[in-house]
């Protein structure tokens, strides 16, 4: 029986950084690998254009976000053929599994038939030459019909480890993937510290208000998420933080949130939530055509280019 070690040495040859962790984390190295040979099969195959990646792996390709995640969240457009879907999902799950970091690998379906929203693909195993278990999921969510405007194409540059290159991804936008993100912290029925530290990344990288996108939810939506604004990013308590937030981050990046950094960045990202969402209720209140929108931003495009240009006295 292989060792974890050797199957992952075989496999690529590790930097002395990545043998380090190996002695810490191997189910978390594994799981990345896994995850990078997945998403390399599903996006360089024909079912490239099927799905758009989206959640924490969404996060760490547009920002550089170190927060580890266990699962693979994408997103479908509803009439997406279920089928179909399900053989690339199959195909780029079973080419994943031939690196050999997991044994007696099983894969599990749920919700795939009688119209579910959110199929799921379970792999289940234990890590090569030892009975620890590994568990990674993947979720299609069908719920929305993105606009084309809120989906980015991306380049890959994976770690030499995942021995797969570069390789192109479907993902939300920045601005998409905050509009979801102020979606998700604001779910009544979600509690969840690492969207306000998702929210607090994108914000450090000065993605574009997501106005128009929120303003598609109605003002009395709206309305409701700017009256709990407050509240809910308030609960997330510094040893939340440290309790779900932490655990997923490497330790040098862990250690340098202290408790006054995280209320630093509850007030930065519910400012900058309450902005955006009273500037969606006006939207929303007198709503613009899209190619009105198009236009206007097109203009302010050429504006801060022209002045980008302009030469210095």
């Amino acid at each position: 029986m292989m060792s974890l070690r050797k199957a992952i040495q075989n496999t690529v040859e590790l930097s002395l950084k990545d043998k380090l962790a190996l002695k810490d984390d191997e189910i978390a190295i594994a799981t990345d690998i896994m995850q990078s040979r997945i998403l390399h099969a599903l996006f360089s195959g024909l079912s490239r254009d099927l799905v758009i990646l989206k959640g924490g792996l969404a996060m760490k390709a547009l920002t550089g976000s170190e927060r580890s995640t266990k699962d693979i969240d994408m997103a479908a457009e509803p009439n997406v053929n279920m089928s179909t879907l399900n053989k690339h999902m199959h195909a780029a799950i079973n080419n994943a599994l031939r690196c050999g970091l997991i044994e007696e690998a099983t894969v599990r379906e749920q919700d795939l038939g009688n119209g579910g929203i959110s199929p799921k693909w379970h792999v289940n195993g234990k890590l090569a030459g030892s009975n620890t278990a590994i568990h990674i999921r993947i979720e299609v969510s069908k719920r929305d019909l993105l606009p084309e405007d809120a989906i980015s194409r991306f380049e890959i540059a994976a770690s030499d480890r995942d021995g797969v290159g570069k390789y192109t991804i479907r993902t939300y936008s920045p601005m998409a993937m905050a509009a979801s993100k102020i979606a998700a912290l604001l779910d009544q029925n979600r509690n969840k510290p690492r969207d306000l530290y998702d929210l607090n990344l994108l914000m450090e990288l000065d993605v574009a208000p997501p106005v128009a996108m929120l303003a598609a939810l109605g003002k009395d939506k709206l309305q409701l998420m700017l009256g709990n604004l407050w509240h809910k990013v308030a609960s997330f308590t510094y040893q939340d933080f440290k309790a779900e937030v932490a655990p997923s981050l490497p330790q040098h990046v862990a250690t340098t949130i202290s408790e006054i950094g995280w209320c630093e960045m509850q007030l930065k990202v519910a400012e900058h939530i309450e902005r955006w969402l009273q500037e969606a209720i006006e939207v929303a209140d007198h709503p613009i055509p899209r190619s009105e929108l198009r236009t206007r931003f097109d203009a302010l495009v050429a504006r801060s280019a022209a002045t980008t240009d302009k030469p210095k006295p």
